[in-house]
Parts: C-alpha cells; sequence; structure tokens
C-alpha cells in the first residue's frame, strides 16, 4: 500500500482517493498521512496482505493505482478504495437538496 501511495504522490495523483490525506515525507522519503485514512488502514488488513501474497507486490501496486476498487458497507452504499475522486456531487440526488440547510 505504502509503495501504491508513493508512486500517486509522485506522478502528481492527487485527485486519487488512495493520496488523499499523504503528504511527501521530506525528512525519510516516501509518504506520511496529514490524518488518519480509513481507505490506507483497510487495504493494510490481512486479507488484502494475502491477496498481495498471492498476485506479488508489483501486481498490487498495479492494482492499486491504475484502478477503481470499491468495498461494500453494512448499508448497502460503498466505499471508495481507489481511483480518481468523484466529481463534486456526484452520488447526490435531488432529494438531498431540500436535506441540507
Amino acid at each position: 500500500v505504502a509503495l501504491a501511495v508513493e508512486r500517486q504522490r509522485r506522478c502528481g495523483a492527487e485527485q486519487s482517493v488512495l493520496a488523499l490525506g499523504q503528504r511527501v515525507a521530506e525528512d525519510r522519503g516516501g509518504h506520511c498521512p496529514n490524518y488518519a485514512s480509513t481507505t490506507v488502514n483497510l487495504l493494510n488488513t490481512p486479507g488484502w496482505e494475502l491477496l498481495r501474497s498471492r498476485i506479488g507486490s508489483a501486481a498490487m501496486v498495479n492494482l492499486l493505482t491504475t484502478g477503481s476498487l470499491l468495498s461494500p458497507l453494512p448499508n448497502g452504499s460503498y466505499l471508495q478504495l481507489t481511483g480518481p475522486l468523484p466529481p463534486v456531487g456526484f452520488g447526490r440526488s435531488s432529494a438531498d437538496d431540500g436535506k441540507r440547510a
């Protein structure tokens, strides 16, 4: 996961979900979180490590940096783990407009 975040940051992919809240760590190279990242934490769980061990690090970095991965949530929604940020307002219905003050 750290390699994928580094690759996204190096390529100027600040508009990537995976790179959100990450900054370059000037003193030691690599990346350093500005704040806790649910996405990075989830991708560092044993299930994702098992996938990486089976497909290899290069394929895992490619998967994390070139595609959009979504994880189902208990409420039927999805959490976007990787990929470009959705456009502003994406997923909002006209009913949402009346709920905001």
